[in-house]
């Protein structure tokens, strides 16, 4: 035993300076190994704000924080981990002063870890006076549809109450209640967030509104246009058969309608109510309305006068009609070339459809003929309302001719008979054949 303890304590001084040596460079080593830097951006938290100030400047955020750790604590670390500040109890706020440095300060949640080093180490602050101002509120309608008509905008609170740093207040031109109108031209009646806005229109941060929303109500309204168009008559049906439309006026002539803007400028001309004349056979006259879309309406004259002016129609006929043979002497036989002409004759339908064709006398004058061939004119008597057109053919071959009894002949030098008919009372000749005036006036 007295040999062991005399081995410790020989040369003791020398042993307790290695020991403390080795104890030095280990915690050396040690801790010079656990020195790393955080990468992550912690950020800055403003503590401790002087009472009615509002800090312009945000702090921004601490990066490259240098720490020492054990080795299972830096495993463990997030942003979270550390805390990075500035304390501005002593800093007086001055409006529109100029920035004020104020020292950061960081630490870690972790007992264990030890902060180093960070950067930055101070940040610049402004610091302004926090005011009140109460502004009215301005509606900003945004661009209205076309064909709308927009109502003065009444707004619940009309005023509200504008705080936040003096400068940032200086700034605040209007605040603004964005509303949008709708084209069906519904009325607005909603709640609106509102906007603070410089004199550009673009929004001042950092200001708190009081309250942030307000009601707004417009009214809207269609946009009323109006034109004078010319009207149409509209007329359904047709008149009896043979008669025939031959004007139509309508009064006015042009009516002025009123509506929606889009729904106008479609309309081009102004219909009527349609007017039956269906199986009519003389004039029209009466009263119908417009027939206008349901968004437009008629200004004025509420109702149209047409007058529809019917007519028999006109048009021709032709008919087949058989020749009279006029004037026939009883000693004569008449041959004709057609027994029947094709006669025209025009004017009203109703005064053709009642022409009866045994009622037409077309004939030819055959008593002053000679015999022989002839070409003789076809005569035609007029008709009552109408109008000869023509007859075809105009003329008819006739061959007149002095029949000869077989049984008497007459003699080779017997004088001809004479061309002008022998007196009624006297004696007709012996052996004389009357023209057939059966076969040579015969109808078809």
């Amino acid at each position: 035993m007295r040999r062991l303890l005399d081995f410790v304590l020989r040369n003791w001084p020398l042993k307790l300076a290695a020991i403390g040596l080795a104890t030095v460079l280990y915690a050396g080593v040690t801790l010079s190994g656990n020195e790393r830097t955080w990468p992550g951006a912690v950020p800055i938290e403003v503590l401790d704000p002087p009472p009615g100030a509002a800090v312009l400047d945000l702090p921004g955020s601490v990066t490259s924080i240098r720490y020492r750790a054990p080795i299972e604590a830096s495993s463990q670390l997030t942003n979270g981990s550390f805390l990075a500040s500035i304390d501005l109890a002593n800093v007086t706020p001055t409006a529109g002063g100029p920035p004020v440095p104020v020292n950061v300060r960081v630490t870690a949640i972790d007992p264990r870890v030890q902060v180093i080093d960070f950067t930055p180490r101070s940040v610049n602050v402004r610091v302004d006076q926090v005011v009140s101002r109460p502004m009215t509120v301005t509606v900003d309608r945004g661009t209205v549809p076309s064909g709308l008509t927009l109502g003065a905008p009444q707004v619940s609170p009309a005023t509200v109450l504008v705080r936040g740093a003096s400068s940032r207040v200086g700034a605040v031109q209007s605040v603004v209640a964005r509303v949008a109108v709708d084209a069906s031209g519904l009325n607005v009646d909603q709640d609106v967030d509102l906007e603070a806005t410089d004199e550009t229109g673009a929004p001042v941060p950092g200001i708190e509104l009081v309250p942030q929303r307000v009601h707004v109500s417009i009214d809207v309204a269609r946009e009323l246009a109006y034109a004078t168009l010319p009207v149409v008559p509209v007329l359904t049906g047709a008149p009896a058969a043979g008669y025939r439309v031959s004007s139509v006026r309508a009064d006015p002539q042009t009516l002025t309608v009123s509506g929606e803007a889009a729904a106008v400028e479609r309309l081009s001309s102004i219909s009527t109510q349609a007017l039956d004349i269906s199986g009519v056979t003389d004039s029209v006259d009466r009263t119908v309305d417009a027939d206008l879309p349901a968004d437009v309406t008629l200004v004025g004259t509420p109702g149209i006068q047409l007058v529809v002016a019917v007519e028999p129609d006109v048009g021709s006929r032709t008919w087949q009609v058989g020749v009279q043979v006029q004037g026939a002497r009883a000693a004569r036989q008449y041959t004709l070339s057609t027994p029947t002409v094709l006669v025209t004759m025009a004017g009203t339908q109703p005064v053709l459809d009642a022409v009866d064709p045994s009622t037409i006398d077309a004939h030819i004058a055959v008593s002053r003929l000679a015999p022989g061939t002839h070409e003789v004119e076809v005569v035609v008597e007029q008709l009552d309302g109408l109008d000869l057109v023509s007859v075809a053919p105009a003329t008819v071959r006739v061959e007149v001719s002095v029949p000869v009894p077989s049984d008497s002949p007459l003699p080779s030098d017997s004088p001809p008979p004479s061309d002008s008919p022998p007196p009624s009372d006297s004696p007709r000749p012996s052996g004389s054949i009357p023209a057939p005036s059966a076969s040579a006036g015969a109808r078809p």
